[in-house]
């Protein structure tokens, strides 16, 4: 790219735990990886980034509070099922020549803390690793700075976002669900949250590469929350606060962030400043890499959207 992006990967939903879509998803998922392949820059090496669907109305009506409702939860056949077409999924995407992870999410059937571990003792990890999404781990009641302890051998992705969980707990008690959770803001900028980013950040730094990693790298997104490209004077910001060229990147996206969610104005976008601050931080959580973020092609992606697009070293 003549700006110097480079596309970092792409986020796929699927009907996991439903087999009478298996075939209405493989054939998009078949035209997406096509797609990927063709508008992939030179240089580039996207990642596929597996999610189920979240578009199950029980789930999303009881998201972040799923462990009171087990009327909700996926039966052992559903749960089979789920499995068996993760790994069908992950295979075609391989074939295709791409690496592949599972991003636990909010409103899905990979949600909870018990849901992901379930998941992370079936999968096989010669297929597919983990995303650990500091962001949508707290919501679902995860620790993310345990889930790096837990799962440290299988995480070949990482998205670093903050949730709120006081936001969490206030539509609880008004007895609703995920729409008004992102409505209200339960993702924010980082440091306002949550998920603990310092101790997960440091935690990365503990356990380093990842073992059975075929390319040993982890993409670590700092969000901004508006998916617009950065303004001018967001650039002439950034180069006042000491960020480097990479770190001011853009970011651009095939959809808006939340199908359905809050409406554009009402989201925050953390000072690029902040951004640029937390990228400092997260520098250094591999072993003998360069002081930027994560891994050989060393990059920094300032999004969290269907398609992203990083910085190249």
């Amino acid at each position: 790219s003549t700006r110097g992006l480079e596309l970092v990967g792409s986020f796929l939903p699927q009907h996991f735990s439903r087999d009478e879509a298996a075939d209405t998803d493989r054939t998009w998922l078949a035209e997406s990886l096509k797609l990927i392949r063709e508008g992939t820059p030179d240089g580039s090496r996207p990642m596929v980034i597996l999610s189920d669907q979240f578009d199950e109305p029980d789930r999303r009506a009881f998201s972040g509070q799923i462990q009171r409702h087990p009327e909700t939860w996926l039966s052992p056949d559903r749960f089979e099922t789920l499995i068996n077409n993760l790994h069908r999924a992950a295979e075609m995407c391989r074939s295709a020549g791409f690496e592949v992870v599972v991003h636990p999410h909010a409103g899905t059937y990979i949600e909870t803390a018990d849901e992901i571990a379930r998941v992370m003792d079936r999968i096989d990890p010669s297929l597919l690793g983990l995303c650990l999404d500091t962001g949508h781990f707290r919501f679902g009641g995860a620790d993310p700075t345990q889930a790096v302890h837990d799962y440290h051998d299988l995480i070949r992705h990482v998205h670093i976002k903050d949730c709120r969980t006081k936001v969490m707990d206030d539509v609880k008690a008004e007895g609703k669900g995920l729409e008004e959770a992102l409505r209200q803001g339960v993702f924010c900028e980082l440091g306002k949250g949550d998920s603990g980013i310092d101790s997960v950040i440091e935690a990365l730094r503990t356990h380093g590469t990842p073992a059975g990693s075929s390319s040993s790298r982890i993409n670590t997104f700092v969000p901004r929350i508006l998916p617009n490209p950065l303004s001018r004077s967001s650039e002439r910001i950034a180069s006042t606060s000491g960020a480097s060229g990479s770190e001011r990147s853009a970011t651009r996206l095939a959809r808006p962030l939340h199908p359905r969610g809050p409406p554009r104005q009402q989201l925050r976008q953390p000072p690029l400043a902040s951004r640029a601050a937390i990228a400092r931080r997260c520098s250094g959580v591999l072993p003998q890499q360069p002081p930027m973020i994560v891994a050989p092609a060393s990059r920094i992606s300032i999004a969290c959207p269907a398609i992203v697009f990083g910085s190249a070293r």
